[in-house]
C-alpha cells in the first residue's frame, strides 16, 4: 500500500508540473560592459555586466507586429563586480523580453530604456516563431553583436546606472535556461527512496535485526 500511496503521489506531481508552465531564467552578459555613469559620476569603462530576468514560459505575445514578439517579465538583477554591484534587484514598471528580427534586448520600463543586441542572431535564427517564446529551445547559448545600453537603470539600493550607446557595442553573450522547480526535484527524490525502501524490504522482509 505504501509503494502505490507513493506511484501516485509521483503521477500527481508529474501531471501538476507538466499542466502549468515553467519559469526560465535569460541572462545577457557583456564581458568588456560599456562606458557608464555610476551616480552621476564621470562615465568610465564598467567591466563585465550581467543582466538576469525570470520569465514565464508561457508568456503571452504583447506586441500586435507580426515576428515581433514582446514577453513580460517577472523581475531583473545586474551584477557590476567592478562597481560593486553584486545580483542587485533593478526597479522596473514594465520589464519585458523582446524578441525582433536583429536581436533580442531586455526592456526594463520601455524599448529605449533596455540592454541588448541588434547585430545578430537574430530571433526568427533562435525561434521557430519569434511570438511565442515556447518556440525558443532551452536551453540556448550564443554570442551577440552590436551591443547596446540605453539608461538610466535605477536599483533598488538607490545607485544609478547611465549610459546611452545605441549599437556597436563589444560583442556580449545570451543564454536562455530552465529554472529547477522543487517539484522536478521532487520526482528524483521520491523513486529513489522508493528503491531505498524496497531494497531494504527485500533483504529484511520482516524486519528482523540482524
Amino acid at each position: 500500500m505504501r509503494l502505490i500511496a507513493l506511484l501516485t503521489l509521483i503521477a500527481a506531481v508529474s501531471l501538476a508540473g507538466a499542466a502549468r508552465a515553467v519559469p526560465i531564467e535569460v541572462v545577457f552578459e557583456f564581458p568588456d560592459g560599456f562606458e557608464v555613469s555610476l551616480n552621476g559620476a564621470p562615465a568610465a569603462p564598467s567591466g563585465a555586466l550581467t543582466f538576469r530576468a525570470l520569465l514565464d514560459s508561457a508568456a503571452p505575445d504583447l506586441s500586435a507586429v507580426e515576428n515581433h514578439g514582446v514577453f513580460a517579465v517577472d523581475s531583473i538583477r545586474l551584477s557590476a563586480p567592478a562597481l560593486g554591484l553584486l545580483d542587485e534587484a533593478l526597479v522596473a514598471a514594465a520589464p519585458a523580453l523582446e524578441a525582433f528580427g536583429g536581436g533580442f534586448s531586455l526592456w526594463v520600463d520601455h524599448v529605449f530604456n533596455a540592454v541588448g543586441w541588434n547585430g545578430g542572431p537574430g530571433a526568427p535564427t533562435l525561434m521557430a516563431d519569434p511570438d511565442d517564446l515556447g518556440t525558443l529551445p532551452l536551453p540556448t547559448a550564443v554570442a551577440t553583436s552590436s551591443t547596446f545600453f540605453g539608461g538610466p537603470f535605477e536599483l533598488a539600493s538607490g545607485d544609478v546606472l547611465d549610459a546611452t550607446i545605441g549599437s556597436g557595442g563589444a560583442p556580449g553573450l545570451f543564454s536562455a535556461t530552465l529554472v529547477p522547480e522543487p517539484s522536478k526535484v521532487l520526482l528524483l527524490v521520491i523513486p529513489v527512496s522508493i528503491w531505498v525502501w524496497r531494497r531494504g524490504w527485500d533483504s529484511n522482509p520482516r524486519g528482523l535485526a540482524p
